[in-house]
């Protein structure tokens, strides 16, 4: 399933790391303006990242905001404009079945796990669903990666893996347009 060309795998999708050089994980960019998305785990209690683009281009970035709900965040590139960033289709679930790929780096190289949509997962009552991928392989470093379907938009971005489910667990790319949708109001 080759949904998106090399380039558009390659250009929108960042490594961040902590300004002490620690490996945080994945983000992409979502607009033109250098917003990458990313989950609340990557960002953790930093405000300052070095993000690493695909040609190992290095700059710096800072924590715009984050959802503790969502388990979202968003960090900026400060000025630097963006020539290619993915689309996020507005999904809250996808059919049982549905075939995405997890797309990110899991350390130096860039990686795309399939996985097939299973359902809907919630922690509780206040937080919103979260999706459920079937995996036959852990995706072990890629929080925050995009997952994307087979038209070449996010459906989701990568949050966490359940082992003793052989799951992968995103947010769904409806709660994601609403979060960044959220900044443009403010």
């Amino acid at each position: 399933m080759n949904i998106l060309t090399p380039d558009q795998q390659r250009d929108p999708i960042v490594r961040i790391f902590r300004t002490n050089g620690e490996y945080a994980g994945n983000g992409f960019f979502v607009d033109a303006e250098g917003g990458i998305l990313t989950t609340l785990y990557v960002a953790r209690e930093e405000k300052e990242f070095i993000v690493i683009a695909p040609n190992n281009q290095r700059f710096a970035a800072v924590l715009e905001r984050v959802d503790g709900i969502s388990e979202l965040a968003l960090i900026s590139t400060s000025g630097r404009r963006q020539q290619s960033f993915l689309s996020i289709r507005n999904v809250k679930e996808l059919t049982s079945g549905e075939k995405v790929k997890i797309v990110g780096y899991a350390g130096n190289t860039l990686s795309a796990l399939e996985a097939t949509a299973a359902g809907t997962y919630a922690y509780d009552t206040l937080s919103p669903e979260k999706i459920l991928l079937r995996v036959d392989t852990p995706p072990r470093g890629l929080s925050g990666a995009p997952a994307i379907d087979k038209a070449g938009d996010v459906v989701g971005i990568m949050i966490a893996y359940l082992p003793e489910r052989m799951s992968a667990l995103m947010v769904a790319g409806a709660t994601a347009l609403a979060f960044i949708h959220t900044r443009e109001a403010s």
